[in-house]
């Protein structure tokens, strides 16, 4: 069952889903990702989500407390993160998790949902920062239009934590082996220096590399000595560009 492209009611108005009440269709995508980070806590290295992007504060709480408790190495259940948002707030959250634990959807769904919670997040944002304009602008004129702009151009631009402990690290890098050893992942170009290979482990598509360095250091030649032996060595034949810009 995928909700993600069914339409949002307005606040209000009531769905029944297997006997529980839903505000909307994005509630039940918020409560099923929930559902799905409280059952399966490691999937919280792939949901690109903040507890802001939450519609509902019950829910943003309760994401905010699992965030807290993944950046602490802690574990994550029904019953620690209840206790955890009990000590928070003082309150007992032991009804309200039971129920989202019983909402879980498959890896795949848990990744297109919080994309819809995230989009959902800007479309609200956007409209505010709309309406906002709208109301200043006769006050306050064309510097209201220009707040507006950058606030838009903010959003979605929220970083996400990517810190990640030692087992979580170690578990990636485990699961990147195994992806290169079946096949399944190009393994990474060599830069023409073993010592530098052995220390970053080769290029990869997805890396991003500073060299600093003073003036007049060999920053670039570095460079071009690194694109020339990754051409040469590993023969590939497309041509680089290098674009370098200098203060």
């Amino acid at each position: 069952l995928d909700l993600t492209k069914m339409s949002v009611r307005q606040p209000g108005s009531r769905n029944l889903y297997r006997g529980h009440a839903m505000d909307s269709k994005l509630d039940f995508i918020e409560i099923a990702l929930l559902g799905s980070v409280l059952n399966n806590p490691e999937k919280l290295t792939e949901i690109d989500c903040l507890p802001e992007h939450f519609e509902s504060s019950t829910y943003a709480e309760i994401f905010k407390i699992i965030l807290n408790m993944s950046g602490n190495n802690q574990p994550i259940d029904l019953f620690t993160v209840s206790d955890a948002l009990e000590r928070h707030t003082g309150k007992d959250w032991m009804t309200t998790l039971a129920k989202v634990a019983q909402h879980s959807v498959t890896a795949e769904n848990s990744l297109a949902y919080s994309s819809t919670v995230k989009q959902k997040y800007i479309e609200r944002q956007s409209i505010a920062i709309a309406n906002n304009m709208i109301s200043g602008i006769g006050s306050l004129g064309q510097s209201c239009i220009d707040d507006a702009i950058v606030k838009l151009m903010a959003l979605g631009n929220e970083a996400k934590s990517t810190a990640l402990t030692i087992k979580e690290a170690l578990k990636q890098s485990i699961e990147h082996l195994q992806r290169v050893h079946d096949g399944e992942t190009e393994i990474a170009l060599s830069t023409g220096y073993d010592c530098l290979d052995q220390n970053i482990g080769g290029l990869h598509d997805s890396d991003l590399i500073v060299i600093g360095a003073r003036p007049a250091m060999g920053k670039t030649a570095l460079l071009l000595n690194l694109m020339l032996n990754a051409s040469v060595i590993n023969q590939i034949a497309n041509t680089k560009v290098i674009t370098t810009i200098n203060n």
